[in-house]
């Protein structure tokens, strides 16, 4: 049993396509890394999009980390909160 999670903030695209397209990219993706060329077909219990699923951490995300901490240690009451914060 594997659990897939592809596209992300690199390939947005990828959630406008097929469903059938999405899952023979990540049939084709699974060959490569872990399975035989020559293994069965996959065997799809389901497929979820999520088009605003987890945010991704950019470049300069510690920068932009530290620079809200100084902020809030230097504004009484102002706390940022997010899961670009966790």
């Amino acid at each position: 049993l594997l659990l897939n999670y592809i596209g992300g903030s690199r390939d947005v695209g990828l959630a406008d396509l097929p469903e059938e397209e999405i899952i023979s990219e990540v049939d084709k993706g699974c060959r490569q890394v872990l399975l035989k060329s020559d293994a069965p077909p996959p065997k799809v219990l389901g497929l979820k999009i999520w088009p605003t699923a987890i945010p991704q951490y950019e470049l300069g995300h510690q920068e932009l980390i530290s620079d809200l901490e100084k902020a809030e240690a230097e504004v009484p009451g102002l706390w940022v909160c997010g899961n670009y914060r966790s």
